[in-house]
């Protein structure tokens, strides 16, 4: 593929965008490849094929940001990359919904390691736009989901704390609403008295427009473990169960499930009794 991409690349000529198409494609075959560096330099490259203020360098550097975050383990040359491209994004659309996402995750796991507060502020910040500006309820749901969990890093006693119920419950919505009525809500829907959303380990795609499969089990087990830091045990075992009610269901559909996620959420259920 390399090599049908230099010889693409050689009969473009000057034409930058015909350049600016071979080298995207390189660049995702890097990706692809998991040739992080080879894949950054491409990334590079194709950018300074852009123009300043387009919204194709804003769409590249959002790509590009993506992969640093989220493949290549490198947040803080995600961060510089995805801040550049929130300076050129558009005033509303999916496309800005997708790097605040993905920017307020990168500034929730910053502020996991160095512990500085205003990253966490305007992380939320970033992420509960994500949420009311995403056009799909695939992508709100998982700005909801990763709002609950950014929101309970706060000490019980603020305020943002307690809106990480909210967050989860909104995420349960927009997931419902994303499988889509011929579906119906799945087994997991029946406590919804109490709910929660849960570890900090969600890796799921990003940049996905769809919906994803493990939404509701990880906001069920967070608001889970959301009422368990208000002292409403009862509410958290309900949410659990239901959290593991839909690890099951995703099993019974051929899905594969985090297996530490499924321990974690048994652990819970055997720690309250249930």
């Amino acid at each position: 593929m390399l090599a049908i991409l230099d010889d693409a690349e050689a009969a473009a000529g000057e034409s930058v965008p015909l350049r600016l198409q071979c080298v995207r494609e390189r660049a995702r075959v890097h990706r692809e490849a998991r040739a992080w560096r080879e894949a950054d330099e491409a990334y590079a490259r194709a950018e300074s094929l852009t123009e300043r203020d387009s919204v194709r360098r804003c769409a590249l550097l959002t790509e590009w940001g993506e992969m640093l975050l989220t493949e290549a383990a490198d947040a803080a040359r995600a961060e510089g990359v995805l801040r550049e491209a929130l300076t050129g994004a558009p005033a509303s659309g999916p496309l800005l919904a997708r790097i605040q996402l993905l920017l307020g995750d990168v500034l929730v796991d910053k502020f996991d390691r160095e512990g500085f507060l205003p990253d966490l502020y305007e992380g939320c910040h970033l992420l509960e736009q994500a949420a009311r500006k995403a056009a799909d309820p695939g992508p709100r749901a998982r700005a909801w989901l990763r709002l609950g969990l950014a929101r309970r890093h706060f000490p019980p006693g603020d305020p943002q704390h307690g809106r990480a119920e909210e967050a989860f419950n909104r995420a349960l919505s927009e997931a419902r609403s994303a499988d889509g009525p011929e579906d119906g809500p799945g087994p997991a829907s029946g406590a919804e008295a109490g709910s929660g959303s849960g570890s900090g380990s969600w890796e799921g795609g990003t940049g996905a427009a769809g919906p994803d499969p493990y939404v509701t089990a990880r906001a069920r087990f967070g608001r889970g473990a959301f009422h368990e830091t208000r002292g409403r045990p009862g509410a958290a075992l309900a949410d659990y169960r239901a959290a593991r009610a839909e690890w099951r269901r995703l099993r019974g559909l051929g899905l594969g499930v985090p297996e530490d996620e499924v321990r974690a959420t048994d652990a819970r259920i055997a720690a309250l009794g249930g």
